[in-house]
C-alpha cells in the first residue's frame, strides 16, 4: 500500500472519530436530566418530593394545578407565584434549578377505602399522588432524559412500579416524550414486599404486595401464565413492563387500572362467581388504553368485561355452555337498561355493554361468513384510544363494508 495512501486513509479516520465526539458533545450539550426524587416519611404520613432539572434554559414555566393535592414546605430556584388554585414555577436559567415540597399520602375514597395509604412498613399509591397535574411551557426544544428515584426508609427492601426499571432497582426511567415535563403516573407499592417476576413472552410482569397481606403472587402469576397467549394474541403491542400491585384492607375493595399498572385488593377472586375477571378486566383497560368519551364510558367498560369473560373460555377456562350462562346471567343483571350512554357506566350498565359486544361479535361473524370478527375491530379502537360510537360504527363499515343494526339501535343512541 503506498505510503501517501495509507497516511490518508488514517486521516480520515481521525477526522471521523473527531466529528463523533463532536456530536456527541452537541447532542449532550441539547439534552437536559430531570429527575425526580422521593422520600417516603412514614411517621408524617407523607412523601418529600424534589424535581431537579440540570439545565432549565430550555424551560419557560411550569404550573402546578392544586386543587386536589395540599402541598407544604415548599423550597425552589428561581421564582413562584400563586395564582388561584395554581402555583407557577419560573426555574431559573442558568444552574441546576430545583423545586421541593412535601405532599400528605393517605387519600380515602368516598366508598370508605384508600387508593394511596402509606403505614410504616409500606405504601401504595399512583403516582399522580405525589405530583400535582403539570402543564409545562418551553422556551425551546430540548432532549430530555427523565428518572424518578426513590429514597426508602430503613428496614424497607424494595420498590416496584411499571415504569422502565434501571439497574438500581431504585430508580426507573419515565419515557413519555410527547410530554415537556412528563408527570409519574400508575402504581407505586414500596417497603417490606413480597415480589414475584415473570417474563411473560414480551413483557416483564411484577406482581408485588406487601408481606402478610394474603396477595397469593403465585397464583396469579401461574393464573395469567394460562391466559397470556391469549393476550398476546389480542394486542399487537404489548407492554414491555406491567406491574400489579396488591394489599388487604384498608385499601379499596376493588381493581383500578392506570397506565403501565393496576391495583387489585387481596379478597378480589381471580374468576368470580358470575364468570367474570377483575384481574383480566383491569388488564384490557392498562393494555388496550381505550377511553369511551362523553358518555360512551360504556364502550370501554363493555369491552373490558366482555374479554375478561372471553379470554378465559379461549384459554380452556370453561365450556361453551358455561360461556352461554355467563352471558345470560350478565344479560339478566342489566335487563333493565334502556340506554348504554351514560356518565359512567354502573355495574348493570356495564353487564349489558359485555353482553352488546358479545352480540355484536356474533353478528360480524354472521355478516363475514366467519372472516371476521370483534377482534378485527380492536386494533383501530386502540390506535384511537378515546372512542365514541361513531368511530365504532366507522371501523365496521370499514371492515364488511355495510352498518351495523346493532350500532344503530336504540340502546346505543
Amino acid at each position: 500500500m503506498p505510503f501517501a495512501f495509507y497516511r490518508l486513509r488514517n486521516t480520515h479516520i481521525v477526522l471521523l472519530v473527531v466529528l463523533t465526539l463532536i456530536g456527541n458533545v452537541a447532542y449532550a450539550s441539547t439534552s437536559s436530566r430531570i429527575d425526580y426524587q422521593v422520600a417516603f416519611l412514614p411517621r408524617e404520613k407523607s412523601a418529600e418530593v424534589r424535581i431537579e432539572i440540570d439545565r432549565a434554559d430550555w424551560l419557560k414555566q411550569v404550573r402546578f394545578n392544586l386543587k386536589k393535592h395540599d402541598l407544604k414546605d415548599i423550597k425552589h430556584s428561581g421564582k413562584i407565584e400563586h395564582n388561584g388554585g395554581e402555583l407557577v414555577w419560573r426555574p431559573q436559567k442558568k444552574g441546576k434549578a430545583f423545586f421541593s415540597y412535601k405532599i400528605p399520602l393517605n387519600h380515602q375514597r368516598s366508598s370508605g377505602g384508600y387508593d394511596a395509604y402509606i403505614t410504616d412498613d409500606w405504601t401504595l399509591l399512583r403516582g399522580e399522588h405525589l405530583v400535582p397535574p403539570i402543564t409545562a411551557s418551553r422556551i425551546k426544544k430540548r432532549e430530555r432524559e427523565v428518572y424518578i428515584q426513590f429514597s426508602l426508609p430503613e428496614k424497607w427492601t424494595s420498590v416496584n412500579a411499571g415504569w422502565v426499571p434501571t439497574e438500581n432497582r431504585q430508580v426507573f426511567i419515565l419515557n413519555k416524550p410527547d410530554r415537556i415535563l412528563p408527570r409519574p403516573d400508575g402504581w407505586v407499592i414500596a417497603g417490606q414486599l413480597g415480589t414475584r417476576r415473570e417474563q411473560m413472552n414480551k413483557t416483564l410482569l411484577t406482581v408485588s404486595a406487601p408481606r402478610g397481606h394474603n396477595f397469593r403472587q403465585m397464583e396469579l402469576t401461574t393464573f395469567l401464565g394460562l391466559i397470556w397467549k391469549q393476550l398476546d394474541g389480542l394486542f399487537a403491542n404489548m407492554p414491555e413492563n406491567l406491574l400489579i400491585a396488591g394489599a388487604s384492607d384498608p385499601m379499596w375493595r376493588g381493581g383500578l387500572s392506570s397506565p403501565t399498572s393496576l391495583y387489585m385488593h387481596s379478597d378480589r377472586p381471580l374468576v368470580s362467581e358470575n364468570g367474570t375477571s377483575t384481574v383480566l378486566h383491569e388488564l384490557f383497560h392498562v393494555i388496550s388504553g381505550i377511553h369511551g368519551k362523553n358518555d360512551h364510558d360504556w364502550i370501554a367498560e363493555g369491552l373490558a368485561e366482555y374479554y375478561s369473560v372471553e379470554l378465559l373460555f379461549r384459554a380452556g377456562g370453561f365450556s361453551s355452555e358455561r360461556r352461554e350462562k355467563i352471558f345470560s346471567g350478565l344479560a339478566e343483571w342489566g335487563k333493565n337498561v334502556k340506554t348504554l350512554r351514560q356518565d359512567r357506566s354502573s355495574g348493570p350498565v356495564t353487564a349489558r355493554a359485555a353482553v352488546f359486544f358479545n352480540e355484536l361479535d356474533q353478528e360480524i361473524q354472521k355478516k363475514s361468513s366467519g372472516s371476521y370478527r370483534l377482534d378485527n375491530l380492536l386494533p383501530k379502537l386502540v390506535e384511537t384510544k378515546y372512542v365514541e360510537l361513531a368511530d365504532l360504527q366507522k371501523q365496521y363499515k370499514a371492515l364488511l363494508g355495510v352498518d351495523s343494526p346493532l350500532l344503530n339501535g336504540a340502546l346505543v343512541k
